[in-house]
């Protein structure tokens, strides 16, 4: 009955003639009617996560927010499938089902729909969001390649984060202090307000300084993010809906780079994001654009090197039910990237894509449902004007042309009112960096370090099957899924230097290769539930992985250890409490043991298998302040990042308020 009152609320939108106008997706609500969120992360359409035809994880802002989770990284690592290591406090690198490294490339995020991956290096940045904690309506994460809705870089996965809709959220304010070990001290506030009867505004800022160790003095930044955003959104007539969004962060920290050596950097990043959805009798449709700036400096690598990327993106795409069986998408997206290093005369390098995209749904049978997705996209690269007579390219080299095919295929099949099996092959696509295309570092008579036009899109294949299982005797659910992802020609985020000739004025030529080719094997198991007249929700979950790798080692010797960084046992443990003004949240990790490289050199460390455990304890009082206390890596692991880097514990103690 539940699945039939779902397609009457989340997909009357969609339908030809619907009865509800323009909405977007209430999410809060569908998910108190379902006990269970509702997502489009998997397709474009709203459906309940029980029924995405991909492996999913979705986390609810409320349980983020008890969790005591300081960057979304921290709670994602909770999760099965998902890889996390911590180089510095400043930097996290993620990704799905093994080969994870720094400056993970693989692995797309945006806001909104608003792309915060960054394109220059090719990684996410996340100190860059621009969103707190206290907005976040819900985390959706797709685990596996998804270029065929989302486009280039959804090579591994994507992690779309939702924030709540002012227009439905209405007055709400919340303001929160925390500060405790290592100079530690954040400060955040949202408010909404509605403007009438069918407009709304939301605004956040938010900051957040601290120490990298409690007693090592290092010539490394410290830590610091800063970031403001404000939505305006308004229902303009009953079946238009528009909103428009401005998003500006900064961090200043320490990133380890491919090369493992370890680098300040000074971000400030600027993004506007528009959307506007009509349903009319030709189905829901949506147009968005929206507008990254970045401007970087990175004074360790040279006295003055400085970079900066404009990304636009314009997309429309059509969102229909035919009959009772067939839901279509339809879309196309035009984008332009553009990078060049400041200060330099090399010029900048660009490139145009242009895509058509479409997905099918055809619920066959009451238990038989197919899914086909497909776009192709079509990237023209070129080259400005270059004044630098070291620099050995030519506007003429970057002419070049690339058309890549992206799919994603899925069958599920209702065994029972509590089975489902899944079975999904999928291709994605990652784009060159355009650091790697088109970078230009160059010492006289000395070395150049030089972008290389010829780098092709690597390539994800990916294959799973899947087994689900909702147990009521626990009131929960059991989960198995076994995948392989094979990567050809994978590219790795940067200045793999791999060398390329002497120039005529005797510099040595440096320039980016393709890395080799790997691929992952994975089992994922998990279990949850709830007890204690649902006080108590509980979960366990287990990922083996074996990454099986075929890559270069470099002209600087730096081999990425894709196989033996990776753990091949995961476990994580946790439990989330609620009781009246009460609430507390423990997780327990187990990671087995790996290889690390050492930062700056081509020594390895063996770390050994290592348990952590985080915890968060919170008190509510009834005029809406909140008190609570959080320990990370309470085990006093120091190797609880998966990097050489020693892993502090820390303690810290916040108050907040929200009404």
């Amino acid at each position: 009955m539940k699945k039939l009152i779902l397609t009457a609320s989340v997909m009357a939108p969609i339908s030809l003639g619907g009865a509800a106008y323009g909405q977007s997706v209430n999410y809060g609500d569908l998910q108190e009617l379902f006990g269970e969120p509702v997502t489009t992360s998997a397709t474009g359409k709203p459906q309940r996560q029980s029924e995405a035809p991909a492996s999913m994880i979705i986390i609810t802002g409320d349980e983020l927010r008890r969790s005591g989770a300081r960057t979304l990284p921290d709670i994602l690592q909770n999760y099965a499938g998902i890889d996390m290591n911590r180089y510095a406090t400043g930097q996290r690198d993620i990704t799905v089902r093994g080969g994870n490294m720094p400056l993970n490339p693989r692995l797309l995020v945006l806001v909104n729909g608003r792309q915060a991956y960054l394109d220059h290096y090719g990684y996410t940045d996340w100190n860059l969001l621009g969103v707190e904690m206290s907005e976040i309506q819900q985390i959706e994460v797709v685990k596996g390649p998804n270029s065929a809705l989302f486009g280039f870089n959804a090579a591994a996965g994507v992690v779309n984060i939702i924030t709540i809709d002012p227009l439905r959220t209405g007055n709400k304010f919340s303001a929160s202090a925390q500060g405790g070990t290592h100079d530690t001290y954040s400060l955040s506030a949202m408010g909404s307000v509605k403007l009438g009867e069918k407009a709304a505004l939301k605004v956040s800022a938010g900051m957040q300084e601290e120490d990298d160790w409690d007693d090592i003095t290092t010539s490394i930044y410290k830590p610091k993010r800063e970031n403001f955003s404000g939505e305006f959104t308004a229902q303009v007539a009953d079946n238009v809906r528009a909103s428009a969004s401005y998003t500006y962060a900064t961090a200043k920290q320490a990133t380890q780079a491919y090369s493992y050596s370890m680098h300040n950097s000074d971000s400030t990043l600027q993004g506007i994001n528009g959307t506007i959805a009509a349903d009319t009798k030709a189905g829901l449709i949506k147009a968005q654009v929206f507008y990254n700036t970045l401007d970087q400096d990175v004074p360790s690598i040279s006295a003055n090197f400085g970079i900066k990327n404009n990304i636009l993106s314009v997309k429309l795409e059509d969102l229909l039910k035919v009959g009772s069986n067939h839901s279509f998408r339809l879309g196309v997206e035009y984008r332009r990237n553009e990078y060049e290093i400041k200060d330099n005369a090399s010029g900048q390098t660009y490139y145009d894509v242009y895509a058509g995209s479409g997905m099918w749904e055809w619920q066959a049978s009451e238990k038989l449902v197919l899914t086909n997705a497909v776009r192709v996209d079509r990237l023209n690269l070129g080259h400005g004007e270059i004044n630098e007579p070291y620099y050995p390219r030519t506007p003429e080299d970057y002419d070049k042309s690339y058309t890549e095919l992206s799919y994603n295929s899925s069958l599920s099949y209702t065994v029972d009112d509590q089975t489902r099996i899944r079975v999904g092959a999928a291709r994605g696509i990652q784009a060159p960096s355009l650091n790697a295309l088109g970078v230009s570092i160059i010492v006289p008579n000395v070395i150049i370090v030089a972008g290389n036009p010829n780098l092709a899109p690597s390539v994800s294949k990916s294959y799973e099957i899947a087994f689900d299982r909702s147990i009521s005797a626990i009131n929960g659910a059991f989960n198995l899924t076994g995948s392989m992802t094979d990567v050809s020609d994978f590219l790795a985020a940067s200045h793999n230097a791999i060398v390329g000739g002497v120039a005529n004025t005797g510099e040595v030529v440096l320039t980016d290769e393709k890395v080799g080719d790997f691929k992952t094997y994975a089992i994922e198991a998990a279990l949850n539930g709830r007890a204690m007249n649902d006080k108590l929700g509980w979960s366990v979950n287990y990922t083996w992985t074996d990454v099986k790798e075929d890559l270069l080692t470099d002209a600087l010797e730096v081999d990425l250890t894709l196989d033996s960084g990776t753990p091949t046992h995961k476990v994580n443990v946790k439990f989330d409490y609620v009781d009246g003004p009460w609430n507390a949240y423990v997780v327990g990790r187990y990671r087995s043991a790996t290889e690390q490289r050492i930062a700056g050199g081509t020594v390895y460390a063996d770390l050994g298998g290592n348990v952590t455990v985080d915890a968060r304890v919170g008190y509510t009082m009834d005029n809406g302040v909140s008190l609570w206390v959080t320990g990370e890596n309470l085990t006093s692991n120091n190797a609880a990042g998966l990097s050489t880097f020693r892993a502090d514990s820390r303690f810290l103690v916040g108050v907040g308020v929200n009404f």
